[in-house]
């Protein structure tokens, strides 16, 4: 059952050495995914595109319907789970529709937080992040720490064991949210205080921060994607694409070439990438295996804030969420 993970790779000039499926078990066992993010099976690495989350962070995945960019996402959000759950809180948010291909992860309450199916909750969303980056800010300045890296180093003199909480934002059709009624990111995304200006501090200073954020979109214009977002945004990727003039918008002319059968194809900055398909059978077998509820720290709010922030849609769609000494 589990050997059907790379079943579907339908493009033969990738070479097999360490992508096929018991290559990607052995990695994931040894540690090699712990503290990256992969983005799947590059042809100019001849094996997975790992990155460091830090350094290279944000990614914006965008294709047409069923050129399989959602559950790309959905590995390389999983393959960071198997290996990294227990310091990681994942926020998944579709304003559109109910993120149904990432459904295996939603039992995973102490990890998972969702905002699914109305555009208003991306607003409690954006502002508790930014929240939780602001105090992080503060934490950093006082022991002199530049990024999460280093103010680690700092607290495990006196908690060997330390580690700050990554948070990981997916959002699924973001091409519904910058011109949504609850964010108008043109109009206010310069005035701070609103919540399109925190999501572009998100996006400028998130990475030092811990903080990580992937888009899904099946367009890449201005009005879809804004480019003062874009500096946070290392990994592009360009799937089958319904107007070759989506691929162009992403600068990447290649992806008009994508055949449709071949699904979870796309193009990249350094070449092409295959993703592998895990089906959902496979997923949960994996989790099973290797996941782990979070331990590590959150300095604003838990997750069960960000359960409760995102259940209710409250004052049309927007829940205050403070310590009650605040309010």
């Amino acid at each position: 059952m589990l050997r059907r993970l790379f079943d579907k790779l339908l493009i033969a000039n990738i070479e097999k050495e360490k992508t096929d499926f018991s290559g990607y078990l052995s990695l994931l066992d040894s540690g090699y995914f712990h503290d990256k993010v992969c983005y799947g099976i590059a042809e100019d690495r001849r094996g997975f595109l790992n990155v460091d989350p830090v350094n290279q962070p944000g990614a914006l995945y965008i294709g047409g319907m069923g050129s399989g960019k959602s559950i790309s996402a959905r590995f390389t959000l999983l393959t960071r789970l198997f290996s990294n759950s227990e310091h990681d809180l994942y926020i998944l948010v579709d304003p559109l529709k109910g993120m149904t291909d990432y459904a295996c992860m939603f039992p995973l309450k102490e990890n998972v937080a969702t905002a699914l199916g109305s555009p208003a909750k991306i607003i409690p969303v954006i502002d508790m992040i930014h929240a939780e980056i602001m105090d992080r800010k503060d934490a950093f300045s006082k022991v002199n720490a530049p990024n999460i890296y280093e103010y680690e180093k700092i607290m495990r003199r006196k908690d060997p064991d330390y580690k700050l909480a990554r948070i990981f934002l997916y959002i699924e059709e973001f091409h519904s949210v910058p011109n949504s009624e609850q964010l108008k990111f043109s109009y206010k995304c310069d005035t701070p205080g609103t919540s399109a200006y925190k999501l572009k501090e998100i996006t400028r200073v998130g990475r030092s921060y811990g903080v990580t954020m992937t888009a899904m979109s099946q367009r890449c214009t201005p009005d879809d994607f804004p480019s003062t977002l874009k500096p946070g945004i290392t990994q592009l990727m360009a799937f089958r694409v319904n107007n070759p003039g989506d691929a162009a918008a992403a600068n990447l002319p290649q992806a008009a070439d994508i055949r449709m059968e071949q699904r979870g194809r796309c193009v990249y900055e350094g070449g092409q990438i295959q993703f592998p398909y895990l089906p959902d059978d496979s997923a949960e077998v994996l989790i099973k295996k290797y996941y782990k509820p979070l331990r590590a720290k959150l300095l604003k709010y838990q997750v069960k804030d960000y359960h409760n922030a995102l259940s209710g849609e409250g004052n049309d769609g927007m829940v205050w969420v403070k310590p009650m000494k605040e309010i």
